[in-house]
């Protein structure tokens, strides 16, 4: 990838970065509503009406976030490359951590397992514990099942180690590998396998680094119309392709997704809704990274089964997090990252689901 050739004054803007911070925050939601039906109840006017959200697809909301996560990162890379890996685990690990400590927290009041509807979730052992403390799930490690969405930092760190290596490659290797992907992810129903959380030895990487790298390339070609047309098509043959695990709209969330990806420098919202949009942009992380364990505890811990209370605990202990220990992380290497591209545009896992 010759990135010799992109000039400074042809980068994304920094509204731009905003807009697709909301549309982060916009897929965390997904994810999170998805799962809330493993813990409230399909009665009540409040619980379906959030039940329906999840309709949009958690797993589509996954694919979507590795698409823009390869974007983000390929701006990240080339326009500032020095302290690239420091400032991704900085982004990154101390929330992850957290997660993981908030995973196990409701098994000091529950004894393990918790049963929620329609399924169970237990206390890790040790090996499975390590795994995920090292970024391992997906290649020697299952996921936690009390935070099972963590599953797809697996994917999204193995994208960002390497990288470096496809900044270098001939845009004819990423695309090879897209394609390979891709084949692999339509072909994917005919191995019957389980869910892609569920998958080792790097099999998780295989069936969706197709979206990540798509992203990826796309930022170096987003002016090229063969680029704009074949990101949302590519994605839409394959969810089409391959149905499992999606939902009525998944294609939708994806199709939208696109778009709002290779058209935001042209969207230009009042500066209140930037704002805005930049305050869920930052917070979409935290949403994804603590919702399940939150969600348990409240189901199991604190006996709360309505939809709106256990959404709105989910962005408060997001929010409390994001500003006890996101933010001050930040400000503290903020003199060394003045005019860094993460704090416009850190990527999310996606997910992870």
């Amino acid at each position: 990838m010759d990135v010799s050739t992109i000039e400074r004054t042809d980068l994304p803007t920094r509204d731009s970065w905003k807009i697709l911070g909301g549309l982060r925050f916009a897929l965390a939601m997904i994810v999170c509503l998805g799962h809330l039906a493993r813990f409230v109840p399909d009665a009540g006017l409040i619980n379906r009406g959030l039940l329906m959200f999840g309709g949009l697809g958690a797993t589509s909301a996954v694919f979507c976030f590795l698409v823009i996560s390869g974007y983000s990162i390929a701006h990240s890379i080339t326009v500032s490359p020095e302290g690239y890996f420091k400032r991704r685990m900085l982004r990154i690990y101390p929330l992850y951590l957290l997660g993981i400590g908030l995973a196990l927290l409701p098994f000091a009041f529950v004894p393990s397992p918790i049963q929620a509807f329609g399924r169970a979730y237990e206390l890790p052992d040790l090996g499975t514990l390590a795994g995920n403390l090292l970024l391992l799930q997906g290649i020697i490690a299952h996921p936690l099942s009390s935070n099972a969405p963590l599953w797809t930092l697996g994917v999204e760190v193995t994208c960002y180690v390497l990288a470096p290596l496809f900044v270098r490659a001939p845009r004819r290797v990423l695309l090879g590998i897209i394609v390979v992907s891709s084949l692999a992810y339509a072909a994917f129903p005919k191995f019957h396998l389980q869910f892609y959380s569920q998958l080792r030895f790097g099999l998780p990487l295989l069936f969706m680094i197709w979206a990540w790298l798509t992203g990826f390339v796309l930022y170096f070609n987003r002016k090229d119309a063969r680029y704009q047309l074949g990101v949302p098509c590519l994605g839409t043959l394959l969810l089409s392709t391959n149905r499992a695990f999606m939902t009525r709209y998944s294609i939708f969330t994806y199709v939208a997704s696109s778009a709002l990806i290779l058209f935001a420098d042209a969207i230009r919202p009042p500066r209140p809704i930037l704002k805005v949009l930049n305050y869920c942009g930052e917070l979409s992380y935290p949403v994804y990274i603590f919702h399940a364990p939150v969600l348990l505890l409240c189901f199991a811990v604190l006996g709360i089964h309505n939809g709106l209370a256990m959404v709105a605990a989910v962005l408060l202990v997001a929010a409390f997090f994001y500003h006890l220990v996101d933010q001050p992380i930040r400000r503290r290497r903020s003199s060394a990252a003045r005019g860094e591209p993460d704090a416009q545009a850190g990527s999310v896992p996606p997910a992870t689901a």
